[in-house]
């Protein structure tokens, strides 16, 4: 599978991290006692990924054992395997940004936690496995009747969207905003997100994703940056309220001449996308 199959992806797979030591067994099963994870063992692409087993071991005090039910693959993870990452990881390491699944362990003085509780877990690394050991990383109950692979989706697209949109960008109700990479796994949260607020919407994707972006309530502008940001200027004279960027690049010089006079630039892509 390809980077751009493994973006498509970006939502959910069924593996995920664990920490842990161990031997690792490349290609083989997990016996009793031992798990499976994914590990980028060196810089590259797909072809540097490769299952290990590892031995499972009882959660230290403080720590949470998590049975993995579903982890996001995301363009982060991809971007760090080939390391383009701001804080690239020291290889050999397994990717995975977030988790859903069922404590199945917990360490002396965990109290917030039991055994038998379904959780999302930001895990920012390591979840591409069978088991997670989590301690410091932010962790939330879920409900029995939700899908893992939408709420693993959720728990990291719609959070960053949130964040984007709300409260570092402050967008109000009825207000104009453009997203570049309007299509992809935070655009998508951007705009559904959007779409509650009444949001007028433009958005910067391939022409082949513009269907989309209509059917979603967003004015598509192409591809181009200049030529982008003259036909905002022509919908939106005075500019938009927000320029909300995915793709880093030239599109923070062009977002910044999209916006209106005190509006605001929310630059959310990884300095790796371009290349990623």
């Amino acid at each position: 599978m390809g980077d751009k199959a493994l973006r498509r992806l970006t939502g959910w797979a069924a593996v995920g991290m664990a920490g842990g030591s161990g031997t690792s067994r490349a290609g083989q099963g997990a016996g009793p006692g031992e798990y499976r994870c994914v590990v980028a063992l060196r810089r590259g692409g797909p072809e540097v990924l490769e299952v290990v087993v590892r031995q499972l071991r009882d959660p230290r005090r403080g720590e949470v054992r998590v049975r993995v039910e579903a982890s996001s693959v995301s363009a982060v993870d991809v971007q760090a395997r080939r390391g383009l990452s701001t804080y690239p990881p020291r290889f050999p390491f397994v990717p995975g940004y977030a988790v859903v699944g069922e404590v199945d362990a917990v360490g002396s003085g965990v109290t917030a936690v039991a055994p038998g509780d379904r959780v999302v877990v930001l895990t920012e690394r390591g979840g591409y496995a069978e088991y997670v050991f989590v301690r410091r990383y932010p962790m939330m109950h879920v409900p029995r009747g939700l899908d893992a692979g939408e709420v693993v989706a959720v728990a990291l697209n719609y959070l960053v969207a949130h964040q984007v949109l709300s409260r570092v960008a402050g967008v109000q109700r009825g207000q104009a905003i453009l997203v570049t990479g309007a299509a992809g796994g935070i655009g998508t949260a951007l705009v559904q997100l959007g779409l509650l607020l009444q949001l007028t919407m433009y958005g910067v994707e391939t022409g082949a994703k513009d269907p989309w972006l209509v059917a979603n309530g967003v004015i598509p502008l192409g591809v181009r940056g200049q030529a982008a940001v003259e036909t905002l200027r022509r919908a939106e004279p005075k500019g938009v309220d927000a320029a909300l960027d995915g793709l880093g690049g030239d599109w923070v010089d062009s977002g910044l001449a999209a916006l209106r006079h005190g509006g605001v630039l929310v630059e959310y892509a990884n300095p790796g996308s371009p290349a990623a």
